[in-house]
């Protein structure tokens, strides 16, 4: 049994992997953990259930889907690892591997590189070993897909003592993302992973782009942390560095730009919705809504368009979590806007293709392929685990046998 773990700062989404049948045995949701009305939506034997109950900790969580399990006739002593979610390794960790405490003191040196996410990630390692002594922990990073970015990729324009000294570079995220529709869309289309050409666009709160090239990442817009790129949820996205001096001098502090870029700005910045849903009710009847809207829109069009740029050729576009999964009209416009590269959407097949399954939506005279393929990064966190503790993890650019292929 393998427990995959996503941690937030008051949530945790587990699955529950019984590898040898190669099934999921149970999942869920911990929500508003330390905030107050926490509750725990558990799923397993075709049920679904919903607790009520007060969950200080994400170690009090750990215990109750520990709980909830054993309810379910499993042995809690059967996980023999929890496999991590972890967004930022940094320059020295680029592949997924066991969690030793050397490791995590590292890790927790990263946190200020990844302020929204990786001291989430580092409590839910900490909490399984608390809770799980017995299990053993591995880490399947966001960055480690991006190791194959080329320096004119990954270098910025900075001193270069900032990338020696303090690992100032794009890194790159969402690769667990990346590599599971990848490798999927090289299936449906017959190719080898190595042979695959493709754009990749994860849109969700978290958002990016990523140029595949010979199945690997050779660009990607989120950079150093994950406020670059696409505009978010309530990030950014590219912004003018002088803003950050210019806010500074008009009395905005180091300390409140880092929030507001973290959690005030991108969609709920501009518009006061975060959620693509939202936008969409309120487009018609909210300017700053719209507004909003286009320039999301607008941002992931320009980087699909810079990426047939700089790739031989492009097997197809693809649209993944969230809001690519079910954006229907945003899918549409931004297709729409790359009309110029002849792409076109078969606009019956896109308003179909709403959380899955695995569709192609483009038009039969397109010029590129466009898919939509559900992400599935807790099989890939999975599958990892099993392959560290088999000893035979090669990393993710090696293309070894993901079952998941199949």
């Amino acid at each position: 049994m393998i427990l995959a773990i996503n941690c937030g700062s008051s949530t945790l989404k587990y699955t529950l992997f019984d590898f040898e049948k190669y099934e999921v045995v149970a999942s869920g949701n911990v929500e508003r953990i330390g905030t107050g009305g926490s509750f725990i939506t558990h799923k397993s034997n075709g049920d679904k259930n919903k607790y009520e109950l007060p969950l200080n900790s994400h170690e009090a969580a750990f215990y109750k889907l520990l709980e909830l399990i054993e309810k379910d006739g499993i042995n809690k002593e059967d996980i023999k690892v929890v496999a991590h979610r972890f967004v930022h390794g940094g320059e020295k960790y680029r592949k997924s591997q066991i969690v030793t405490e050397e490791a995590l003191k590292d890790l927790e040196k990263l946190n200020p590189l990844a302020p929204l996410h990786n001291p989430a990630n580092i409590t839910g390692i900490k909490s399984a070993m608390a809770v799980m002594p017995w299990a053993k922990n591995t880490i399947t990073l966001d960055t480690s897909f991006h190791e194959t970015l080329p320096e004119c990729t990954y270098m910025y324009g900075l001193p270069y003592e900032w990338y020696e000294k303090f690992g100032v570079r794009r890194y790159g995220f969402h690769g667990t993302s990346y590599l599971y529709t990848s490798r999927r869309l090289a299936k449906l289309l017959g190719k080898k992973p190595q042979e695959l050409n493709a754009i990749i666009c994860h849109l969700g709160s978290g958002a990016s782009v990523c140029a595949i090239k010979n199945g690997v990442s050779v660009d990607t817009s989120l950079g150093f942390s994950p406020l670059e790129g696409l505009v978010m949820g309530t990030r950014p996205g590219d912004t003018d560095l002088g803003i950050i001096s210019y806010m500074a001098r008009n009395g905005v502090s180091l300390e409140e730009q880092e929030v507001i870029f973290s959690k005030k700005s991108g969609l709920l910045g501009l518009c006061g919705y975060n959620d693509m849903r939202d936008l969409e009710e309120r487009a018609d009847t909210d300017p700053k809504c719209k507004m909003a809207n286009d320039v999301f829109n607008y941002r992931v069009a320009k980087y699909i368009a810079s990426y047939f740029g700089i790739l031989p050729s492009v097997d197809a576009v693809v649209f993944t979590a969230g809001a690519g999964e079910r954006a229907q009209k945003n899918r549409a416009d931004i297709i729409a806007a790359l009309a110029n590269l002849g792409i076109k959407m078969d606009m019956e097949a896109n308003d179909k293709a709403f959380g899955g399954p695995e569709a192609k939506i483009s038009a039969y005279d397109s010029s590129t392929a466009v898919y939509m393929i559900p992400t599935n990064e807790e099989i890939v966190l999975i599958e990892d685990a099993q392959a560290l503790l088999d000893g035979k993890y090669k990393g993710p650019s090696e293309f070894y046998s993901y079952k998941f292929e199949e």
